[in-house]
């Protein structure tokens, strides 16, 4: 199923590139039929050979505007460009001639040129006029294929980037099965009376994530409910949940955020961090009108893996990158044996 959000809309639909082309004649009539006197402006005079430029300009213009150089540039070669404008020239000349000199004698009893002008006369004589088609048709068909070819590009650089976080969003549930199941096999490999109920937090975040993964926001107080959910599941494998130190201010309830987005450092935390009373996990939270604040500081397991490697935290950067460009700062610090990260975003 296509998402229509997504779905491509050109720039220049058909009905612009109707109105560009009439507010095209209409300066050329500007300039081509207008004159300007010592009284004002005056129409110049309309004679049968005017009309008949004009047909075979008109003509020559859309042959080349609307075949020959989506022709040329469907599989850009430069004879093919040569050969485009060599069709335009001799189109234009022949047609010309075929009008002026051919059938208007016979129709009109009058012709362009003295009846003993030679072809290749007439041919080197009109290859100026027949070369003002062309360039104008050139210029207003590549004016709009820029326009096109720029939207498109754009509209390509953002369905890259949405399908990027697709894809990152997509990595949030397996991290966060992967590490909760690691932590439940620990459970039941030591057999501990804890396991029945970890399964059975872990069936009601598995519900939460899957009702909210397709979601682009959640608000504040969603992704709070669904870190007090995690931290109980993840509490059954340690002492208690004495050693959880949250502290949360919210002074503005209306904030969104990207689909869980708070929750990267406290998975990390539990699978790297060493979590006991004496070295309790803490989480702080801060919002008001402009701004977030979130820490979570914890101290690290011996011998376990640098937290910095970890997915969750590099696939967090990616997304607030693509959300908050130039909007956040995400600092991560070790000190003492203490891993801290710290997220500020400055909400516009």
């Amino acid at each position: 199923m296509i998402n229509q959000k997504n779905k491509y809309h050109p720039s220049i639909t058909l009905r612009k590139e109707i109105v560009i082309n009439i507010l095209f004649w209409l300066i050329w009539a500007y300039f081509s039929l207008l004159k300007w006197t010592g009284d004002g402006i005056e129409l110049k005079s309309v004679g049968l050979f005017l009309t008949t430029y004009f047909l075979v300009f008109s003509s020559t213009f859309y042959l080349h505007y609307l075949i020959g150089l989506p022709w040329a540039f469907r599989m850009w070669r430069a004879w093919k460009i040569i050969a485009t404008i060599f069709v335009g020239i001799i189109y234009f000349m022949t047609s010309r001639y075929l009008l002026e000199e051919i059938l208007m004698p016979i129709f009109a009893g009058m012709r362009n040129y003295h009846p003993n002008t030679t072809f290749g006369f007439y041919a080197i004589d009109n290859l100026y006029y027949a070369f003002q088609p062309i360039i104008l048709s050139t210029a207003l068909w590549l004016i709009l294929y820029t326009i096109r070819l720029i939207s498109k590009q754009s509209n390509l650089i953002e369905e890259n980037k949405n399908t990027e976080i697709k894809f990152l969003r997509s990595q949030l549930n397996p991290h966060f099965i992967f590490n909760s199941l690691n932590n439940i096999y620990s459970l039941v490999y030591f057999k501990s009376e804890k396991s029945l109920p970890a399964i059975e937090e872990l069936g009601k975040l598995m519900r939460y994530n899957t009702y909210n993964s397709d979601k682009e926001w959640m608000d504040i107080e969603e992704e709070l409910h669904y870190i007090h959910s995690f931290i109980s599941l993840e509490t059954l494998r340690i002492s208690s949940e004495d050693c959880i130190d949250l502290q949360v201010e919210l002074n503005n309830k209306q904030i969104k955020l990207p689909t869980f987005t708070l929750i990267t450092f406290i998975e990390n935390a539990f699978k790297h961090g060493e979590i006991t009373n004496t070295n309790p996990l803490v989480i702080s939270l801060f919002t008001d009108d402009k701004s977030l604040l979130y820490k979570v500081k914890n101290k690290i397991k011996d011998g376990g893996k640098d937290q910095q490697k970890g997915i969750g935290i590099q696939n967090l950067k990616k997304r607030l990158d693509h959300y908050y460009p130039n909007q956040y700062h995400l600092i991560e610090t070790i000190t003492n044996g203490e891993f801290e990260a710290t997220l500020t975003i400055t909400f516009r």
